[in-house]
């Protein structure tokens, strides 16, 4: 599987789209939402080489930047980038390629202009460090999630802002940007690429968002929802939903017939905005919360993973040890232990 289009992308070497397949996110490493601070040994050498010998090619390494940045104490952080780069040289070593996400716990950080420059400075100074090292296999992903709802181009300018100051740090690396309303399907196809060939183009995927957030905070109380969405088990879903808000909700969803060809009517509009601007685009996170039925939650991920490289999409799971994906912890003999029936639907196994 590669992520090119049928003619070449000028500026974005072959060998390195490759490697943006069959990835998975790790999420708590360097980004604990401020409870901790980051642990150089949060994954072992054999916890990297089982990760990559599950056939993961590519970790989404999400970073808190409050870790690293402290734009009045001289910037980064010298101990906390040691651990960062140690990190991603262990990673690289196991043959894991790696994107640096930061990932900032204030949604609105970059929709004020001030942050929003202090944020550029910081990623001056971070692709100044990682543009030193591999640019084969370490990619720069401008933010994880931007919202700037409603205002499409206050994003591009900021967005252009940002990538401006990462390439002027890492020259030669490969970035990655994104669209608004939260790196969504929607916010991308609203997009236009910039004006630099060395860029690839992520979106994420949770639709429909009733299934796969199902039983989290802020979603409706429809108890179990079905995948596929077929008239006979929305039907007994409706018959349990009492709420009348959570029955408006319960309609829309059964209204969208979701199902394999659903999903992938979805990512034919991904394509052929691909297509039309010749770049390369990417999965950066699809996974579906374990409070979902788990024939379902596995259905959807299989459906959503095969779309995804039947139209030579490169993809990563949220996440490695997070109930979203594989939900990865220790057996009592200490070894890992991913969730079988995800790593299937993945295509992928022990």
């Amino acid at each position: 599987m590669g992520l090119l289009p049928p003619q070449p992308v000028a500026g974005v070497p072959p060998a390195r789209l490759a490697r943006l397949e069959r990835g998975v996110n790790i999420t708590r490493w360097f980004n604990e939402w401020g409870r901790k601070p980051p642990s150089a040994d949060y994954l072992s050498d054999a916890d990297l080489q089982e990760m990559r010998g599950l056939g993961f090619r590519l970790v989404r390494l999400v970073v808190d930047p409050e870790y690293l940045w402290r734009s009045d104490r001289d910037g980064l952080d010298p101990a906390v980038l040691a651990d960062l780069d140690s990190a991603i040289d262990r990673l690289l070593a196991h043959d894991l390629a790696v994107i640096v996400t930061p990932y900032p716990h204030d949604w609105f950080l970059l929709e004020d202009s001030t942050r929003a420059a202090d944020f550029a400075r910081f990623w001056e100074a971070l692709a100044g460090n990682l543009g030193t090292q591999d640019p084969e296999r370490i990619f720069l992903e401008v933010v994880n999630e931007p919202v700037f709802h409603g205002r499409p181009e206050a994003w591009a300018e900021t967005q252009r802002m940002l990538l401006a100051a990462m390439r002027r740090g890492a020259p030669r690396h490969t970035l990655i940007a994104t669209g608004p309303e939260y790196s969504s399907v929607e916010g991308l196809l609203g997009l236009a690429p910039v004006d630099d060939p060395n860029v690839v183009y992520t979106f994420h995927f949770y639709e429909p968002y009733a299934f796969s957030h199902q039983g989290r905070p802020g979603t409706a109380k429809l108890g179990e929802v079905p995948y596929p969405a077929d008239a006979a088990r929305c039907a007994a879903m409706l018959g349990r939903v009492e709420d009348p808000g959570a029955v408006v909700e319960a309609r829309r969803y059964c209204a969208g017939r979701w199902n394999g060809a659903a999903l992938g009517a979805i990512f034919d509009r991904v394509d052929q905005w691909r297509l039309r601007h010749r770049v390369s685009v990417f999965a950066g996170e699809f996974g579906v919360t374990c409070a979902a039925p788990e024939p379902d939650r596995l259905a959807w991920i299989r459906d959503v993973r095969a779309g995804l490289e039947r139209r030579d999409i490169g993809w990563a799971l949220w996440g490695w040890d997070d109930c979203f994906g594989l939900d990865t912890h220790r057996g009592a003999d200490g070894r890992l232990v991913p969730d079988a029936g995800v790593l299937a639907a993945l295509g992928l196994s022990r």
